[in-house]
């Protein structure tokens, strides 16, 4: 008898991701046309980005800054509801900054809840490997969640799996995701804007490490994870997006070091999403590898002339805002310890893997510092 969370055999094609959602095949297009804004300048297609401002967590004005960002891209989820949020850990006394807020998500679903259109909403994560998520979520005060109307919670790597079939991927071909994803009449991403010690950011295209078994999580997490990402966005690909930038991580995207930015950025495309929280941070859209990799791939909008942004922020505010980020932990070797670290270049090529076991590094680098902060680097 097979496990609970293994794939069955059934195989599920998409067309092109522009045009899909996982929805039943007879609401495919009607979903996404009315999911995706597109504006028109000059006969060239605008991607929007909306910027809404709301001053720390409060519960009320986010809440209303989602209604306004649902009802700016024209958004209707209906059905079978699925939300992804970022909560690749938790702990309640040092690992307290790295997922999607409780309140940020407890509005999401609420106003979800009270839409009659929605008949079922599954909160769907599968966080860091080795830790459980049930506990990941009982960390982060999620379990109350479980109580609103409507809301059921899925734990990936428990999860009854299906296999869906890729056809821009370079690494993965097939996919075993979650059953209640692929079912899906509508999908959220929630994630939380974040620095990354290996990716420098994590974002939209990022969350969807989160909608892969722990198997499939870990095949290619070394010098291809870039590539990776880009693979599996064919599959993570969300109707509407709301990011909780309200406080941004910087350092390391496990245990982060907060700056609050007092921003709720809502979309329809993670590319375009991205591109924007990039800039945000600091970086440029092209340094960000697997963003720059979904893009050559074909994934809209091309390019950021491509992107509008919309809102109550511009983006040299928001930048204002950051100022100089904090990414303390992207090089051990330049972390105040004893320790010396000697990293080597990709098998072809002539720079740094960052990812794979340098990541895990940096990783637990910066979980020593939140757990002992200040003394455990330099007593290791």
């Amino acid at each position: 008898m097979a496990n609970p969370g293994d794939p069955d055999e059934r195989v599920v094609s998409f067309p092109e991701p522009e045009l899909y959602t996982f929805s039943p095949p007879h609401t495919l297009l009607l979903a996404q046309f009315l999911s995706m804004i597109k504006v028109r300048r000059s006969g060239v297609d605008k991607y929007e980005v909306l910027l809404k401002e709301v001053i720390g967590y409060d519960y009320h004005k986010i809440r209303e800054a989602i209604q306004q960002g649902m009802k700016h891209f024209g958004a209707r989820p209906k059905g079978r509801v699925f939300v992804k949020p970022n909560v690749i850990f938790a702990h309640k006394r040092y690992g307290t900054t790295g997922f999607t807020n409780v309140v940020f998500l407890r509005a999401l679903l609420e106003e979800l809840s009270g839409r009659i259109e929605v008949e079922r909403i599954t909160l769907g994560e599968h966080c860091a490997v080795t830790v459980p998520t049930r506990y990941a979520f009982s960390e982060a005060g999620y379990m109350p969640l479980k109580k609103i109307p409507k809301v059921r919670f899925d734990y990936i790597e428990e999860a009854p799996k299906i296999f869906v079939d890729l056809k821009k991927a370079t690494i993965h071909k097939r996919l075993p995701i979650a059953k209640s994803m692929s079912e899906a009449d509508y999908k959220i991403w929630a994630p939380k804007l974040k620095t990354h010690a290996s990716t420098k950011l994590t974002c939209a295209l990022k969350l969807n490490l989160g909608i892969l078994d722990s198997r499939t999580r870990l095949q290619a997490h070394d010098y291809r994870l870039e590539e990776k990402i880009a693979d599996i966005y064919e599959a993570g690909y969300p109707d509407f997006i709301a990011v909780d930038a309200i406080e941004i991580g910087q350092q390391a995207e496990l245990v982060p070091l907060l700056k609050r930015i007092n921003c709720v950025m809502m979309g329809t495309t993670g590319v375009a999403i991205d591109s924007v929280a990039a800039r945000i941070l600091g970086f440029k859209p092209s340094e960000i590898d697997h963003l720059r990799i979904a893009r050559e791939r074909g994934f809209l909008p091309k390019s950021d002339d491509q992107i509008e942004i919309k809102g109550d922020l511009s983006l040299s505010q928001l930048k204002e805002r950051v100022g100089t980020l904090d990414r303390t932990f992207h090089d051990p070797r330049e972390v105040d310890t004893p320790i010396r670290f000697y990293l080597g270049n990709y098998p072809e090529g002539n720079h740094i893997c960052e990812t794979g076991c340098t990541n895990m590094i940096k990783t637990a680098l910066s979980i020593f510092n939140a757990y002992d902060p200040g003394l455990s680097l330099i007593h290791i």
